[in-house]
């Protein structure tokens, strides 16, 4: 999908939903890193055809999240 709006000069809107799954996703099912999902996500705000939605609330949130300070949202079904 990247690469097709890359070719086509799009954007692709990413909402901060999906953001909160892909830490979900990223940090449960996958066992990444909190400093590797922080950089993942920092590379993502700054993508050239991605338009996050509020790109600074995400800024801080990673920042805070970088620093073990923050969360991103959890789905209630995950078992800790």
């Amino acid at each position: 999908m990247i690469e097709r709006a890359v070719k086509r000069d799009e954007t692709i809107f990413v909402p901060q939903i999906v953001l909160c799954e892909l830490v979900s996703v990223l940090s449960f099912a996958y066992r990444f890193k909190r400093e590797a999902i922080a950089g993942f996500l920092h590379q993502l705000r700054r993508g050239a055809q991605l338009v996050v939605e509020g790109a600074e609330e995400v800024k801080r949130a990673t920042d805070a999240y970088a620093a073990g300070r923050g969360d991103f949202a959890a789905p209630q079904h995950i078992a800790k």
